[in-house]
């Protein structure tokens, strides 16, 4: 359990962390951000008044960047939520309040558990502010498979937990262990093998 929860935690920040250096310069510049938020301002937020060539570079663009960057899930969001371009293309054009919020947010860069439905994963966003306008992206990597990969590995299952909610306890069956990473705001992993007998 300890071998395991050492290696978990390795490799969860080292994903943390390429995360981070992936998805923050996509904010700082470049010409796709830049025209995108000139957009925002020109229509006034209406990006349906953009001409065609702009909407199939907007559509095509962060599908493109997601599989670059090799990140699981890629999407552009205005500070209302709305979803100008995502790598899931069936998000595009919703609102996500939550994810307005995060671009909102002055912390960008900070790795974090993703606590909405779907699988678990780490997500990092940044954003930028043009007068009244702000666009941002948010980059997530799916952690599953770096559990599961971890655990099978070291013979113990390793599941993500709400630290706010009570940790499951050792017992005369198994034995468990939590750990919280201070590097990814939200995550604790929870290690439980079953004891010998």
């Amino acid at each position: 359990i300890e071998a395991a929860s050492g290696e978990v935690r390795e490799a969860l920040v080292s994903e943390a962390t390429q995360l981070r250096d992936l998805t923050l310069p996509l904010c700082k510049g470049g010409a796709f951000f830049d025209k995108t938020l000139a957009d925002l301002e020109r229509t006034k937020g209406d990006l349906t008044q953009l001409d065609t060539g702009s909407q199939i570079t907007l559509r095509h663009h962060v599908p493109d960047e997601a599989a670059a960057r090799s990140l699981d899930e890629l999407s552009l969001v205005t500070k209302d939520g709305t979803i100008l371009s995502s790598s899931n293309r069936s998000l595009v054009g919703r609102r996500d309040p939550r994810l307005g919020e995060l671009v909102k947010k002055s912390n960008e860069g900070t790795p974090q558990l993703r606590k909405s439905e779907g699988d678990p994963a780490i997500e990092v966003w940044c954003s930028r502010t043009e007068r009244s306008y702000t666009l941002g992206f948010v980059g997530a990597r799916k952690i599953e498979a770096i559990l599961e990969r971890v655990g099978r590995a070291h013979g113990v299952t390793l599941t993500p937990i709400d630290p706010e909610k009570a940790a499951p306890v050792s017992t005369r069956e198994q034995s468990v262990q939590t750990m919280q990473l201070k590097e990814v705001e939200g995550l604790s992993v929870v290690a439980t093998m079953p004891r010998g007998r």
